[in-house]
């Protein structure tokens, strides 16, 4: 992202401007083009005196003006992947706060712990200043980016929020309560990439926990006899071979038809067209004896077609985090590469509904499902636990209803 000139920068900025315009039919409804001209004209005038972090924030905070009064629908996500310098840390938001769940062995101490300042400003003003950055479906909704944009350094130190974006203090809460000020050098991308594996969101590789078993495999499942449950995972759109393999041990060996629950994880999958997958639920359909899960992440609309939509007409019960019900919603971002600096920036499409009769409601799970950080740090699946217990509470009030 360094070195480029002003003109290329300045390309990148008119180049923002036109697919700004035309991906968003609705663009001016709130926001007048003289505003948004005026704000772009800062920004040009300004590019030969910032630095890249700062123009690189600029764009964002561009970006962010496309809002409702209340509602960010247009809120963009400036992703590192382009940076040079990363914090050596892996951070997840639980209910419990911001935690540090992965960590290099010279700061292999600090996971567990929850990350209260960044150089002396709180978690709570780094979030605030983050909020208009970060693309979601409405105002309430969860920021899926957050952990990626505290640990960019020269995000922050762009918008002012740290001092040197090479070196940082961290003031964190241990897991015993006491509190640390820790210092940390960010690393350079390349590292960082290789030390997280690839993987810059979301939870790490945890081998005690199902679903973060096998983060790397595209489709596999294991059979556990104690609990006569199938778990199947999808992590990504498998090659067809791999699949047909996949769906010929399930059916010839009887995998599918012996099972009493098969629970389909959904939570790392990217992908989740449901033709791509035709095969595989022609054979849930048509094998499957046993009671059907799918477990996903929050529910959102307007959808389109998704495999959790597709298992849900086989009678599969849905396992997720509770949806945000909102009059209005905004569907999925959509990355907006720059064509000089590499900067991608996520634009949400407006879906604008003034008559609340026509606004789509986001389908709530059938099963609610909530990640703690103390069931993260046991080595505990709260999507299986939480079936359990649906299951128990099923078989009780069966019981009742015979009685």
């Amino acid at each position: 992202m360094t070195g480029l000139s002003t003109e290329q920068w300045r390309d990148d900025l008119h180049f923002l401007s036109r697919e700004l315009r035309g991906r968003r039919p609705s663009f001016f409804h709130t926001l007048s083009d003289r505003t948004f001209d005026r704000a772009f004209n800062v920004i040009d005038r300004a590019i030969p005196h910032l630095p890249a972090h700062g123009i690189a924030a600029a764009f964002s905070e561009l970006v962010s003006m496309i809002g409702l009064r209340d509602i960010p629908n247009g809120r963009a996500a400036l992703l590192v992947a382009r940076t040079s310098r990363l914090l050596p840390m892996r951070l997840h938001e639980f209910p419990e706060g911001v935690m540090i769940t992965q960590a290099p062995a010279h700061h292999r101490q600090l996971r567990g712990a929850r990350l209260l300042a960044i150089d002396g400003a709180g978690i709570d003003t780094i979030t605030a200043a983050l909020h208009p950055l970060i693309s979601r479906d409405d105002l309430t909704s969860p920021d899926p980016t957050l952990p990626l944009h505290l640990i960019a350094s020269e995000t922050l130190h762009g918008l002012g929020l740290i001092g040197r974006p090479n070196r940082v203090h961290v003031t964190v809460e241990m897991p015993d309560g006491t509190r640390r000020n820790v210092a940390m050098n960010a690393m350079a991308t390349p590292f960082y990439r290789r030390w997280a594996r690839g993987r810059l969101l979301g939870l790490p590789q945890c081998p005690g926990v199902a679903y973060l078993s096998r983060p790397g495999t595209a489709l596999w499942f294991s059979q556990w006899q104690n609990s006569q449950t199938l778990f199947i995972q999808i992590n990504r759109p498998p090659a067809m071979a791999e699949m047909q393999m996949v769906i010929a041990v399930l059916t010839g060996r009887g995998v599918l038809s012996r099972a009493a629950k098969v629970i389909v994880d959904l939570r790392l999958c990217q992908n989740e067209d449901p033709r791509r997958y035709e095969p595989l639920l022609k054979a849930l359909a048509n094998n499957r004896k046993g009671d059907l899960y799918v477990t996903t992440r929050r529910l959102r609309a307007p959808r389109r077609a998704n495999l959790a939509d597709a298992l849900a007409k086989f009678g599969a019960l849905i396992v997720a985090e509770p949806s945000i019900q909102f009059d209005e919603h905004y569907s999925e971002a959509m990355p907006v590469l720059l064509p000089n600096s590499g900067i991608a920036l996520h634009l949400t499409r407006l879906t604008w509904s003034p008559d609340p009769a026509r606004a789509r409601q986001v389908r709530q799970p059938d099963i609610p499902l909530i990640t703690t950080a103390a069931d993260f740090f046991a080595d505990r699946d709260p999507a299986l636990a939480a079936i359990e217990r649906y299951r128990r509470s099923e078989a009780a009030a069966a019981t009742l209803r015979t009685a």
